[in-house]
Order: C-alpha cells, then sequence, then structure tokens
C-alpha cells in the first residue's frame, strides 16, 4: 500500500496488472496533537523523556494514553551516540536507524544500526536516512523530533521533512 497518488502516466509497468483499491478512513482517524517545546538544551530534554520511560517503563500523553515506545527523529549520529551514553542505555534497549557506512558503524560501536523493518524497542533513533519513505507503527508510540540551531543539518521542518 502506498500513501502516495501515483497518476496512470507514471504507473511502473510491473504494477499493470496490480488492482488498485482505495482506502476509505472515513472518520476513524485520531486526532494527531503536536506540541512545541523551545528549549536551549534539546538533548537533555530528549534525556529527560528517556529516564522518564526507563523510571517507570512507559510515560503518559496530555491525552491519558500510556505510551510504551519512543522515536526520536535526530539527524545526528554524534548525538544519538551523546544521548546513548548520558542515559546509559544498552543495545537491547534501543534501534538506530542510520546509514550503514564504515564511519557511523565507528561513531556507534557496540550498537546495532538497524533499519525501518527492525522490530520496535523502546526507544527508536531515526536519522534523514527514513524520514520520508518509511512508515514506523506502533499501538503506543510518541514521536519526538528533536533539533539544534548549533548543528545545521539536524534541523528539521516537520511540515517538509517529516511527513
Amino acid at each position: 500500500m502506498s500513501a502516495t497518488p501515483i497518476l496512470p502516466s507514471f504507473k511502473p509497468n510491473c504494477l499493470a496488472d496490480v488492482d488498485e483499491i482505495q482506502a476509505d478512513w472515513g472518520n476513524s482517524l485520531d486526532k494527531l496533537t503536536v506540541e512545541l517545546q523551545q528549549t536551549n538544551k534539546p538533548y537533555s530534554l530528549a534525556a529527560n523523556i528517556i529516564n522518564a520511560y526507563k523510571r517507570d517503563g512507559f510515560i503518559t500523553s496530555k491525552e491519558g494514553v500510556r505510551s510504551y515506545e519512543a522515536f526520536f527523529f535526530i539527524n545526528s549520529v554524534t548525538d544519538i551516540v551523546a544521548i546513548l551514553k548520558h542515559c546509559h542505555l544498552s543495545n537491547d534497549e534501543v534501534r538506530i536507524i542510520c546509514a550503514d557506512t564504515p564511519e557511523n558503524r565507528e561513531k556507534l560501536m557496540g550498537y546495532t544500526i538497524s533499519n525501518s523493518r527492525s522490530p520496535n524497542k523502546m526507544f527508536n533513533f531515526i536519522t534523514a536516512k527514513s524520514f520520508e519513505g518509511a512508515d514506523y507503527f506502533s499501538e503506543t508510540g510518541l514521536c519526538f523530533v528533536v533539533s539544534t540551531q548549533s548543528n545545521p543539518h539536524t534541523l528539521a521542518s516537520i511540515d517538509t521533512d517529516i511527513p
């Protein structure tokens, strides 16, 4: 299934005989709540969120829903590593989705580079490698987009970079 409509003139030949079905979600979608939190220490705020999950095994959203999985969209492997070390997170607790390069493997020494199809963990860290074109599913997950103006490649616009 694709959330991107494909005009018939652009449909790949290999899909020519595949039936098209349009999903009608009606009123079944839950309301999406976006909360902006400005801080001069975004990675400390992320660490506080992680520590709250670790302390209780979950956090409770403003709507009263318990979240057992956190998805952090941070476009810096170096900054992800700093958070992992600061929060004393183990490889078993985290899923890190980034480009699988020798440079990133060296930075993430002791941690596994995963992909968007890997099972969720309590803490999921996602770089721009999977901001677009990858879907994540969680019954209880909350998303956190973390950026800092002091690191230009971490700046992300939620309306264009993180659909």
